[in-house]
C-alpha cells in the first residue's frame, strides 16, 4: 500500500514528523519504506523500517466467579465486548480458565492476564504472576465481591507499594445483596 503525504520545507539541521495511521490486515514481517523527493544528498532521501505485526494480544482471563448461569459468570459482560464478530478485529485473543487453574497453566504465549474477582491467591500463584510481570507481561486486576477480605488482598498484591497493586485496597463499603 502506498501512501503519499506532503511534508512541510525542512531547514538544515531539522526535523519534520509526519504520522500516517495503517492498519495491517495480515499478521507477519512487513516493511517500510519512507522516501522523499531527490535532492544533491541522496543517503538521506530513504529510510526503512522491518517491524513484525502480531495476529493479537493472547490474553489469559481468570474467571473469580463463573456464577450459576452464563449472564452470572464475571466475564459474561468482558467476553460479550471482546466477541464482536468475525467481520471486526479486536486484536484480542481471550483463554478463560477458573482459579484453581492457573498455577498449571502456561503463561509462555500469553500476553496479559486478568484477574476477574478472583477472591485470593495462594503464595506460589502471585509468585508466579509477578514473575510474568517482571518478565513484561501485562496484569489487570478487576474487583468485585468475592474480595472479601481486603488485609489478605493487599498483603497478596499491594505489598507495601512493592507488589503488584499500586494501592491498597482501603475499605470495602455497600452490601450486594441490597444494591439500593
Amino acid at each position: 500500500t502506498n501512501v503519499v503525504r506532503g511534508i512541510p520545507s525542512i531547514p538544515a539541521g531539522g526535523q519534520v514528523v509526519v504520522d500516517i495511521e495503517h492498519t495491517f490486515r495480515e499478521p507477519g514481517f512487513h516493511g517500510i519504506v519512507a522516501t522523499l523527493p531527490k535532492d544533491r544528498y541522496p543517503v538521506d532521501n530513504q529510510g526503512s523500517l522491518a517491524l513484525e505485526v502480531v495476529g493479537s494480544s493472547q490474553v489469559l482471563v481468570v474467571n473469580g466467579d463463573p456464577g450459576q448461569k452464563p449472564e452470572e459468570s464475571e466475564t459474561f459482560y468482558l467476553n460479550k465486548a471482546l466477541d464482536l464478530g468475525s467481520d471486526i478485529i479486536t486484536g484480542i485473543d481471550v483463554t478463560e480458565i477458573l482459579p484453581h487453574s492457573f498455577l498449571d497453566y502456561d503463561l509462555t504465549h500469553i500476553n496479559m492476564v486478568w484477574l476477574a474477582n478472583v477472591p485470593s491467591m495462594r503464595p506460589k500463584e502471585v509468585e508466579k504472576l509477578e514473575a510474568f510481570a517482571a518478565s513484561g507481561g501485562g496484569v489487570v486486576i478487576f474487583l468485585g465481591d468475592q474480595i472479601a477480605d481486603p488485609g489478605q488482598y493487599n498483603k497478596a498484591f499491594y505489598k507495601d507499594g512493592e507488589g503488584l497493586m499500586a494501592l491498597p485496597i482501603l475499605d470495602l463499603r455497600g452490601d450486594a445483596d441490597q444494591p439500593d
